[in-house]
């Protein structure tokens, strides 16, 4: 069963959070040079093609008189620019997954942007462990699944 939003409103709401989730994911990736966050982009990107191509076909359905192919073409290029947003969170984590490096003195401007991500652990019984905990809120929250200490 597809879980996914079907309604056009709710798809576009989804597609944005994730396409802002990627951007944060995809510069703490390369901040903490941490090839599982750069992952955890290219697993978002899945989702989020699948969403891009959900959104079209609702437009395109959604279409039935010319007076509203102009309104809907905006949309268009809204679903457009979310889903180049996507991919350019794929093309700055690729500094990582293949292991090009960038000065230190860039990576420490990085820290001194307006919005920077933090690592965090969370072990395995802890209440924020909760799979309910996890969600817009809290999608890049590492487990430590062995109870020991974090790398």
């Amino acid at each position: 069963m597809d879980d996914r939003p079907r309604s056009l409103r709710a798809m576009l709401a989804e597609a944005k959070d994730s396409s802002e989730l990627m951007i944060d994911l995809a510069y703490a990736a390369v901040f903490f040079n941490d090839p599982g966050m750069a992952t955890e982009v290219g697993e978002l990107e899945e989702r989020m093609n699948d969403l891009v191509q959900d959104m079209r076909e609702v437009c395109v359905l959604a279409v039935r008189r010319p007076a509203e192919a102009e309104g809907m073409a905006s949309v268009l290029q809204v679903i457009s620019a979310i889903e180049g947003i996507a991919n350019a969170s794929v093309d700055i984590t690729r500094l990582v997954t293949h292991r090009l490096r960038i000065p230190d003195e860039l990576i420490a401007d990085l820290s001194n942007a307006e919005e920077v991500s933090h690592r965090v652990w969370v072990r395995e019984g802890s209440h924020m462990a909760h799979p309910a905990a996890q969600g817009p809120g809290a999608p890049g929250a590492v487990r430590d699944e062995g109870g020991g200490d974090p790398p």
